[in-house]
């Protein structure tokens, strides 16, 4: 029942980001504010690209005055979907370790969450790599895109680990878990600087 829900929420959270973004209204000047990447056209001659760069020192100043922002935010919002879907999909081995260390696993709540949290597991994993794949390539000019960049390939790893499972690999589980817990500090690293 509670993997079911969280994977309802997760559609919805999908669902509403899809929506959002097939209504932004996409234009050569919000591209460059969205990605923060030189455009050169090279067919253009150089009083277009002057131009150009004009409309991005605009568009820079009304980012500054508050307008135009929600390209900006909607792909800041979805980084909080990703840590907390982050946090849920690595609650698993906590959860576990909690339970077993401190009650002895006599916790039966926590035996359940856990059996829960285990069926939604990989569906939570994709979600995250999607959703964070997205926040990250979105929002690459920022300053704390590099603790993101070094996080996601973090998850990278995990996930190329939990495949590793398929191949029959020895010790997959052990890199899980230490990349798991290498995410986990690259993502309290990266919520610090913001």
């Amino acid at each position: 029942m509670f993997s079911l829900m969280v994977i309802l929420v997760n559609i919805f959270y999908i669902t509403v980001a899809f929506n959002t973004v097939r209504d932004i209204q996409i234009t050569k000047g919000t591209l460059a504010n969205i990605f923060y990447l030189p455009v050169a056209i090279a067919d253009e001659e150089e009083s277009d690209s002057e131009d150009f760069s004009q409309e991005r020192e605009d568009s820079e100043v009304e980012n500054e005055s508050g307008e135009g922002e929600s390209e900006n935010e909607f792909f800041t919002e979805l980084g909080g979907v990703a840590v907390v879907l982050g946090f849920a999909t690595v609650s698993i081995y906590f959860i576990r370790i909690f339970n077993k260390v401190f009650l002895g696993n006599k916790n039966s709540f926590l035996t359940k969450t856990r059996k829960y949290l285990k069926s939604a597991h990989p569906y939570l994993g994709v979600l995250l790599i999607v959703s964070s794949g997205i926040h990250g390539y979105s929002l690459l000019g920022e300053d704390e895109a590099l603790l993101g960049l070094a996080a996601w390939i973090a998850l990278v790893i995990i996930i190329l680990s939990a495949f590793a499972k398929k191949f029959k690999i020895k010790k997959w589980l052990n890199i899980h878990k230490v990349f798991s817990v290498l995410f986990v500090m690259l993502l309290f690293s990266h919520l610090l600087t913001l």
